[in-house]
């Protein structure tokens, strides 16, 4: 992944003149206000359409946190269903923000709604033990789904 600056680069620039001359490179402004968002929707779209089909007591979700070298926070929420073909689905949204229970489960509940699900029909939920987790499922009214918390010792 590369920043979207990397299209302003003289360097890219010049690569791209070598590769095919007559291409005309869309600055970082298109990348922000355009190509990305509307990649975010047809694939936000193309989520809501499958978990439409399938039973909505089965959705499963993993979350996991931590912080970059360079002390950047990040997120990362993936949702998990098993089709009526016994097919696994899976869909990942990550998110730079703190890391405390509230947050957590505010950029949950965004995503699942974005994502057209209901909270509520969680059905487990696989994380570490922190207390930030267990606070986001309290406050999110979880504690009737099934939770694995994960211990891991490095």
């Amino acid at each position: 992944m590369q920043p979207y600056n990397l299209v302003d680069r003289k360097e890219f620039i010049n690569m791209v003149k070598v590769l095919n001359p007559r291409y005309s490179l869309p600055g970082r402004k298109h990348f922000t206000a355009t190509a990305v968002p509307k990649l975010y929707n047809e694939v936000r779209d193309k989520i809501r359409q499958e978990l439409s089909l399938i039973n909505k007591d089965t959705i499963s979700v993993t979350t996991e946190c931590w912080t970059s070298i360079a002390n950047t926070p990040h997120i990362t929420i993936t949702v998990h269903v098993i089709t009526s073909e016994w097919a696994l689905k899976s869909a990942c949204a990550h998110f730079d923000d703190d890391h405390n229970g509230k947050n957590i489960a505010e950029v949950l509940r965004s995503i699942l709604n974005d994502w057209g699900i209901d909270v509520q029909n969680i059905m487990s939920i696989t994380t570490d033990n922190g207390r930030n987790i267990l606070k986001s499922i309290e406050e999110l009214n979880l504690e009737n789904a099934h939770i694995f918390l994960v211990l891991l010792t490095i």
